[in-house]
């Protein structure tokens, strides 16, 4: 019975593992997280849970997840990110819980900081020479308005989870 614990264990990390890679990818290609993805990620947590081989606080994770609704939904009302990454957020925050969800928040600040830098270098906001006329200023708000590809940080913060969870 212990076997088959730690295969469903691994498994269920390795199968969160794919799914953020796949949204991240995903994001990248087409701006899309799909909702196969986070239900997917949602759906493996309680296979994960149920098989550690230490006991999970349910009740922290699903408070945490909850919590990073509500602020996600401030979030996506305000127009300051979109609904796919709103809703990876929570279910990536789900398997984080209490324990992990400050460093996990801040593996996806950096990550994002990163992508929204090479977001305005790709745009060329940062050139000392305007080719186009345009001022910097003028630029740097046309960048504000660029979409990023916001669930690549999340996915680095899952797998930051994913590597603390295996206590490494």
């Amino acid at each position: 019975m212990f076997a088959l614990n730690l295969f469903i264990y691994d498994l269920s990390i390795v199968c969160f593992a794919g799914l953020l890679c796949w949204a991240a990818i995903s994001d990248i290609s087409r701006f899309i997280i799909p909702n196969a993805v986070c239900l997917g990620i949602i759906m493996l947590f309680p296979a994960y849970a149920l098989s550690a081989p230490a006991p999970v606080d349910w009740v922290g994770h699903i408070a945490t997840a909850s919590a990073m609704l509500a602020i996600g939904f401030v979030f996506f009302l305000m127009r300051l990110t979109g609904g796919g990454d709103v809703k990876m957020l929570v279910a990536a925050s789900l398997w984080a819980g209490p324990v992990l969800i400050i460093p996990f928040l801040i593996v996806v600040a950096f990550a994002g900081g990163i992508l929204s830098i090479l977001t305005m270098t790709r745009l060329k906001v940062f050139r000392l020479r305007p080719t186009s006329g345009a001022s910097f200023g003028a630029r740097f708000g046309a960048a504000m308005k660029a979409h990023v590809p916001y669930g690549v940080a999340i996915a680095a913060g899952g797998l930051m989870v994913i590597y603390r969870l295996q206590g490494v």
